[in-house]
């Protein structure tokens, strides 16, 4: 790929994402093209339909989860690590992609590349849940499908709030958020997780609700 082909697609990729997170991924690929500066042609020599960029813009967010979670479990890494973590994911709004790119990987025949990158995801964030509680950082019956689901849902946009209200309330609530994950002698026990989905094409990670 010529270079300017190449910085073409990760423009693209990084406008679909901006949009994804604002819109969602039915965001008109018109717009996508707007926000890349370029052309609808050169989008579809890239992506030949939303499936295909959805599932790139996938990709790269797995791949960003993976990193940010492996950094905080490297060893020699500091205390800490699933703060640090879920404030650097709330930060990039990755967890709103997640629960807009969730169908990709519960279609009855699912992307396989998609799902294996997914599962690489869960490994190391499973990781991270379990150093946290071995440090003392985080409630026993906390599970890692808890921490994703919240940051799925707390970085969710709020129709008709403004992005300056939302850029100042979302580091108060995941204070919040931490602050109630962490161990407490007046902690009560959390009600039990509902079974994984059964559905053709299902993960065992359901991080978006129905």
């Amino acid at each position: 790929m010529r270079a300017d082909a190449r910085r073409n697609r990760q423009r693209l990729v990084a406008a679909a994402m901006e949009l994804f997170v604002e819109q969602g991924v039915d965001v008109a690929l018109d717009a996508v093209a707007r926000r890349a500066d370029v052309g609808i042609g050169t989008l579809y020599r890239h992506f030949p339909d939303r499936h295909a960029l959805a599932g790139t813009v996938a990709l790269e967010s797995f791949a960003t989860l993976r990193r940010l979670a492996s950094d905080e479990t490297a060893p020699g890494s500091a205390p800490g690590g699933l703060q640090r973590f879920l404030v650097r994911v709330a930060q990039l709004r990755v967890g709103v992609l997640l629960s807009s790119l969730y169908p990709l990987l519960t279609a009855r025949t699912p992307d396989g590349e998609l799902v294996a990158a997914f599962e690489e995801v869960t490994e190391e964030i499973d990781a991270l849940v379990a150093r946290a509680r071995a440090d003392g950082d985080l409630r026993e019956d906390v599970t890692a499908d808890d921490v994703m689901l919240l940051l799925a849902l707390l970085t969710q946009p709020l129709q008709g709030a403004s992005d300056e209200y939302i850029a100042a309330m979302t580091p108060r609530l995941l204070h919040l958020v931490l602050e109630g994950l962490q161990p407490s002698e007046v902690a009560t026990p959390s009600p039990p997780a509902p079974p994984a989905p059964a559905e053709p094409g299902a993960t065992s990670r359901p991080w978006t609700e129905d």
